[in-house]
């Protein structure tokens, strides 16, 4: 292999990776917030990439008129979704809630497929279409640019949850929600912070990742697989293990695209969860 083919792979896997990061950001804060594993949030990401292919190829909005309107879109059908799926099951066991969560998925991919039908489609690159060249090998600008918004929106997580007031609350909530009370926090109002920023930020890992695959109504459920996969591995309660995680992924799926045939990128993905559910439930870097 030569050093072209490597940092070609180096830089497809760290532009995967940290979309993938972003899509377990958003699994992490709903469950460090509330401890429900939203299936879901995979469709946030969907959503928000297919609106705003829809608006820009459609409509003929521009790019980033668009953009913002994928993401509030997607912001909406989170909001919603905690308001009449997941606070009236709040009481029930959490079984119960995480299926509720799959019963959404199923709807918001029944719904983009009604919407957009069953064709996959594509972004228009919006960071730049013109290769940056790199010891041989092309590096496009929406890849140089999915990293660095995927960085600085890690680097907020990290603040957010570990430096604002608003963070520690959801972080208390999710703990020890009657202490949480007694103390004047109120647990439904985390609850709802927490699938509103968890749909904007899958929304925005969608919209990072439509210039480079294809979308359609049924790229949920890989997003959340990959999601899942990078937090579990990193660890769910480290940020920066969430980070790992995905990057993790992304070089693991990167090379292995390249050197083994395409078929054996999922079965890596689900190996490399199998193998650290066995060896490290709590990841990579995640605490006990």
């Amino acid at each position: 292999m030569s050093a072209s083919q490597i940092i070609q792979f180096l830089f497809a896997g760290l532009t995967l990776g940290s979309v993938y990061a972003l899509v377990a950001f958003g699994l992490a804060l709903v469950y460090r917030a509330t401890s429900i594993l939203n299936v879901a949030q995979g469709e946030f990401s969907m959503l928000g990439g297919m609106t705003a292919i829809f608006l820009t190829v459609g409509v003929g909005f521009p790019i980033p008129v668009a953009i913002m309107a994928a993401i509030l879109f997607a912001v909406i059908v989170g909001l919603v979704m905690e308001r009449f799926a997941i606070r009236p099951a709040a009481h029930f066991p959490m079984l119960i809630v995480i299926m509720v969560t799959v019963a959404v998925s199923m709807t918001l991919q029944g719904l983009a497929l009604v919407l957009w039908g069953r064709d996959s489609f594509s972004l228009p690159a919006f960071l730049g279409d013109t290769p940056v060249t790199l010891l041989g090998a092309a590096i496009l600008p929406q890849a140089i640019g999915v990293l660095v918004i995927s960085g600085v929106i890690s680097i907020g997580f990290w603040v957010f949850f570990d430096r604002t007031v608003i963070g520690i609350a959801m972080r208390a909530s999710a703990e020890n929600p009657l202490a949480a009370s007694l103390v004047g926090i109120d647990p439904r109002r985390m609850t709802m912070l927490a699938f509103v920023l968890s749909a904007g930020v899958g929304a925005m890992a969608g919209v990072l990742i439509a210039p480079i695959i294809f979308m359609s109504f049924i790229s949920g459920i890989t997003i959340t697989v990959k999601g899942f996969v990078a937090a579990v591995v990193g660890g769910i309660n480290n940020n920066l293990g969430v980070v790992v995680g995905g990057l993790t992924l992304g070089l693991l799926e990167s090379f292995a695209a390249g050197l083994l045939p395409s078929l054996y990128k999922d079965v890596i993905t689900l190996g490399l969860l199998i193998v650290l559910l066995c060896l490290r439930p709590n990841g990579i870097l995640g605490a006990r």
